[in-house]
């Protein structure tokens, strides 16, 4: 019994295709069949790994924290933190410049010293 090579070729080419369909269905991809008969694979765009809602919700919760931190020590003893931060290593430094009092920090702290 003689194989032809056409025929085996053939064979070769559907089975390296239905591991390539497998392997993207496995990230999330799907395979189909198109009108024609074709395997049509699909993948989908994977999703973002911080949305823009994400950091404006990440940067408001922080501006919280910040504004409950000076209204709960007080700002003499928060600025004082910060002088003390200013004069260390590089990160405390880094950290200091973060924790700087802004506006918007100071704007909560007044409404929560209210609170506390």
């Amino acid at each position: 019994m003689k194989v032809s090579f056409k025929r085996y070729a053939a064979a070769r080419i559907i089975r390296s295709g239905l591991a390539i369909a497998r392997e993207i269905g496995a990230r999330g991809g799907s395979a189909g069949h198109g009108e024609d008969g074709v395997i049509v694979l699909t993948c989908e765009r994977p999703e973002k790994a911080i949305t823009v809602r994400d950091f404006v919700v990440l940067l408001a919760a922080f501006l919280v924290f910040k504004g409950a931190v000076i209204a709960h020590l007080g700002a003499e003893v928060y600025n004082a933190a910060l002088l003390n931060l200013q004069h260390g290593a590089w990160f405390e430094k880094a950290g200091a410049f973060i924790m700087l009092a802004d506006p918007v920090s100071q704007a909560v702290a007044a409404r929560l010293s209210s609170i506390l």
